[in-house]
């Protein structure tokens, strides 16, 4: 058998596009497998730019920032990802609180009446992948590869302690976890930090006193800001709704008493911000209009938001789209010098007090200068009574909410995309002509849940149960453009884990469907004197409506939602007048 040269192959793994090829490359031979581990790691620049390998490559022999953001060579890698499994919870009581009424209110939404006097898995904690493997396995890397691979430059150990979990690495570089707003990692201490062993007795008896308001204020703290720790429906297939997927942990954005809406943040983003082309890829479901994901202080979100239409306006079922900020060439400059966050910097800044006192309610005995409150002030339009100004750039689907999908989205400019579920879904493009700025967005950091102002959260704490209860189970974000066959191998990871079907070659039937649905919910709510036309409705559309059904199953959880029937007494009981 004749020996392939090694030029040859060394060829073939630098004209490699993508990933998912190059990992089927290193899976040949061991001979081939330690041609690319060689040849990665001592030209990393002669590579495709959008190859994670030779990103990971190229970060570690320059590890000093300048010369990182000099390089000509743009790197393509993992910002952050949130997996099911990082999700860290804690039993949370629903019964009542006897409160002298003088504590905050966080979250938004009318209280939903819950008489249960029982206990909610809630989560104070999203931790997301730290490893090399992690993040390469989808695309078709053994482990033994890549820990090869990073063993050959500079002998790097991207596994992480665990202890370490809040740090960043070469193969995660954005931010490794999320918590809820206002809930810091300081709480977990349980202690004033300010606390010495100089101090006096009366200070020591006033320190230990506020511990104990700290405690109760915890309890409340958990009550009002942590979202719920859900598991994910069973079917997620809207063909055949009866087929079982797969239950994964899930993250619903309702407090534990379901009263108020919450959402979750990362820490700034330690490599600094991202600017476009950007690749998210999403597992979540919105049963209304809501955002999943958006930046910190910028505009970068991506859910269901923005209607165009009256009929949308009406029933607050918007299509699935981008939407983001502009910036002009100066800011995205000047946000690339700023590049996250030293471990040994000092974080006493004006906006850091502010966050400190937004987090601790304004008591200076549990001020805190973490990292993780250096987001600085949040903007609020709705506090400031000023109206959000419309986003300079728009990018909408067709595929409205109320299922589990699998959402990606690439931004890039006027070549930006929307998939859902493994399709691509027809993109119409907007643009707000009284800013003059680059199509190019920034992401600083995650807001999840909700835009950055809180004007659209995913969740609502009011209406019937299963109104208004969105849930998010996985959340990726690559910064660069990832190669086509990249991104349906990272689709096809997702859906199979989620155990969700891939919808191409039903696109049209599906996009159909939903249309009809929305239409449905349009005709029923809409008000007298009842002026809306359509072509045409098939009947299980209008009947499978919730306002009408007489079965009914949560999409968000897959629980049976119980039903009042007509002329009954109780909700559970059959007629009985």
């Amino acid at each position: 058998m004749v020996e392939v040269p090694a030029v040859a192959i060394q060829w073939v793994i630098q004209t490699t596009p993508s990933n998912i090829e190059l990992a089927r490359l290193s899976n040949v031979s061991k001979r081939w497998s330690k041609e690319v581990q060689s040849f990665t790691a001592s030209y990393p620049n002669a590579m495709m730019p959008s190859l994670l390998l030779p990103s990971l490559a190229r970060y570690v022999m320059n590890m000093d920032e300048e010369k990182r953001h000099e390089s000509e060579h743009p790197d393509t890698f993992c910002a952050t990802w949130l997996h099911p499994n990082g999700i860290q919870t804690v039993p949370v009581s629903t019964s009542p609180i006897q409160t002298n009424g003088s504590h905050l209110s966080y979250g938004k939404g009318r209280a939903r009446s819950n008489g249960e006097n029982s206990s909610k898995h809630c989560c104070f904690e999203w931790r997301g992948y730290r490893n090399a493997s992690q993040v390469l396995s989808p695309f078709g890397y053994s482990k033994r590869f890549v820990d090869g691979f990073m063993a050959e430059i500079s002998g790097v150990d991207c596994s992480g302690k665990e202890e370490d979990y809040q740090l960043t690495t070469a193969s995660v570089r954005g931010a490794t976890f999320a918590r809820p707003e206002a809930y810091c990692p300081c709480w977990d201490t349980n202690q004033a930090p300010s606390e010495t062993s100089d101090a006096s007795s009366k200070e020591v008896e006033l320190r230990k006193y506020s511990r104990l308001i700290r405690q109760e204020r915890l309890k409340l703290h958990h009550r009002q800001l942590l979202p719920r720790a859900i598991q994910s429906s069973l079917f997620k297939d809207p063909l055949r709704p009866l087929r079982p997927g797969k239950r994964q942990p899930s993250v619903q954005l309702l407090n534990a008493s379901g009263s108020n809406a919450v959402r979750l943040f990362t820490p700034p983003f330690n490599c600094g911000p991202l600017s476009g082309p950007l690749t998210i890829a999403c597992v979540a479901i919105a049963t209304e209009d809501g955002c999943f994901l958006s930046g910190l202080k910028s505009r970068c979100e991506f859910g269901h938001l923005y209607p165009q239409r009256e009929e949308e306006n009406l029933i607050d079922m918007s299509p699935i789209c981008i939407a983001i900020d502009g910036v002009t060439k100066k800011q995205d400059q000047h946000s690339k010098k700023n590049t996250g966050r030293n471990e040994d910097e000092d974080d006493s800044s004006e906006d850091t007090s502010k966050d400190e006192k937004r987090a601790y309610s304004g008591d200076s005995s549990f001020a805190c200068d973490c990292s993780f409150n250096s987001k600085g002030e949040l903007e609020d339009a709705d506090a400031e009574g000023e109206e959000q100004k419309p986003p300079d750039y728009l990018y909408k689907g067709k595929r409205g909410p109320g299922e589990w999908y699998c959402y990606v989205a690439i931004i890039d400019g006027p070549c930006s995309t929307i998939r859902i579920n493994g399709a691509d879904e027809s993109v119409s493009h907007f643009r707000n002509e009284a800013f003059e700025t680059e199509e190019l967005a920034l992401l600083d950091g995650l807001t999840i849940g909700s835009d950055s102002s809180f004007d659209m959260p995913l969740c609502f704490g009011e209406g019937a149960i299963g109104e208004g209860d969105g849930a998010i189970s996985e959340l990726v974000v690559f910064q660069g453009r990832l190669h086509q066959n990249d991104i349906k191998a990272l689709e096809t990871h997702l859906m199979e884990k989620h155990g969700i079907t891939a919808t191409q070659g039903t696109r049209q039937f599906l996009q159909q469907e939903d249309e009809w649905r929305r239409s449905s919910r349009a005709l029923i709510e809409q008000a007298a004197p009842f002026e809306m036309v359509t072509s045409g409705i098939p009947l299980r559309s209008v009947a499978n409506d919730y306002t009408v059904a007489w079965d009914r199953t949560s999409k968000v959880t897959g629980e049976k939602i119980n039903v009042a029937r007509i002329g009954s007494r109780m909700s559970t009981g059959s007629s009985d007048w």
